[in-house]
């Protein structure tokens, strides 16, 4: 059978048009073996029976809507989103404006989630550096997951690391997440592991998984942290939380040599409990040691550390 539906669009009249790209086209799709140029698909029209059709004018000014919505359209989403997308100046102020009044009221109205995001969108297209501190702000009011990656991620575009940075001091869990998320994937950020340590021993479970992912991510932080690490891991009033979040996190310390000596030292130490020293033996074993030699080591043959003379040594004589 020739027919291959590949897409379904709403029309301007209610209608739906469903697209068929024939057989000429067989990239991606596993019941076409062979190319057939001679059928060439078709667009077909669903319509319920009965239902009225639009004069041609109405059509036409329907498809005027869809093509360039505007902010004068019914619902204010569609023209914001298309503002958002074509980068217009012109609307900054309404989209500032929508973000500070909306912002407190997203986690129970669909509509104000709805416009927040797409002015946030807007405004990270457009680098506004404004909006930082609302964009922020508005990341404390939701948890919704979709609306908190809009806001985050235009944090990360618009790029202003200095203003992005207050929002670690924040006394909400949320912003100060947002903000360290942002920090550490927008470019010119300077993110230091300092900032990052102290929400590992976070109360909030979300905010305390972002700093270990961002843990996880650094490898060049292993020297800077050994010494954090080892403080922290023979502390005598760590939580179990904590020290298994300090464990899971361990394999980054085999990225220095600072890193690998407390390694040893969790494994052979009485200071460190069991836990620590079966999660440290975990990171060696799994650690690329052989790609991390220190500048100017050299590779030992296998040989090497064996004792002059023959090996292996010939047998005592037996006793009389």
């Amino acid at each position: 059978m020739d027919f291959h539906p590949t897409d379904v669009l709403p029309d301007a009249d209610g209608s739906l048009l469903v697209v068929d790209t024939g057989g000429w086209y067989r990239l991606c799709c596993p019941s076409s073996q062979l190319a057939k140029p001679d059928v060439l698909g078709a667009v077909y029209r669903v319509r319920k029976t009965g239902a009225s059709r639009l004069a041609q004018a109405d059509r036409k000014a329907a498809y005027a809507r869809l093509i360039r919505p505007t902010l004068a359209h019914g619902n204010a989403t569609v023209g914001m989103k298309q503002a958002a997308q074509q980068r217009d100046p012109a609307l900054t102020s309404r989209m500032l404006a929508l973000l500070a009044e909306k912002s407190a009221t997203v986690a129970t109205s669909d509509t104000a989630a709805g416009l927040v995001r797409v002015a946030a969108e807007g405004l990270g297209r457009l680098r506004e550096k404004r909006a930082v501190p609302p964009l922020l702000r508005a990341t404390g009011f939701s948890d919704d997951a979709v609306l908190q990656h809009s806001l985050i991620y235009a944090l990360i575009e618009i790029a202003d690391p200095t203003t992005t940075r207050a929002g670690l001091k924040d006394f909400s869990a949320k912003i100060q997440r947002a903000a360290l998320i942002a920090l550490n994937e927008m470019d010119g950020s300077d993110l230091k592991p300092t900032e990052v340590t102290p929400f590992l021993s976070a109360t909030d479970e979300p905010l305390r998984t972002a700093a270990s992912w961002i843990l996880g991510r650094h490898p060049e932080w292993a020297g800077e942290l050994a010494g954090w690490f080892r403080e922290q891991l023979t502390a005598t009033n760590a939580v179990a939380a904590q020290l298994e979040s300090l464990n899971a996190r361990l394999p980054i310390l085999t990225h220095a040599a600072a890193g690998q000596e407390l390694l040893a030292d969790a494994i052979t130490r009485p200071a460190f409990r069991p836990a620590t020293r079966v999660a440290a033996l975990g990171a060696i074993a799994n650690a690329d040691l052989e790609n991390r030699r220190p500048a100017g080591a050299t590779r030992c043959s296998p040989h090497s550390a064996r004792p002059r003379g023959k090996w292996p040594p010939p047998s005592a004589p037996r006793a009389a």
